[in-house]
């Protein structure tokens, strides 16, 4: 199999290609141009995703830890009532 040689990057994202033609493989590149311009936009979709987790997240905890607190209270008693008779 041949080695691709680097392509500069300062035009775009080199790929080696994973389609075989004949004995050797295929090369392209695509244009940087759509990765500048969409990298922003999908840092603050993270940014906005993440932190909409985290409030949910924060929302939930004190119900979770509620129910746990309940279901435990209630085996606890139920295994101590269970125990005694």
């Amino acid at each position: 199999m041949q080695e691709c040689s680097p392509l500069p990057t300062t035009t775009g994202i080199a790929h080696p290609g994973l389609l075989l033609h004949g004995a050797g493989s295929v090369k392209f590149m695509l244009p940087a141009l759509p990765f500048s311009i969409l990298m922003p936009a999908l840092s603050l979709l993270l940014v906005f995703r993440t932190n909409t987790g985290y409030s949910r997240w924060n929302e939930a905890h004190p119900s979770l830890s509620l129910s746990l607190s309940l279901g435990l209270g209630l085996s606890l008693g139920l295994s101590l009532s269970l125990s005694l008779s």
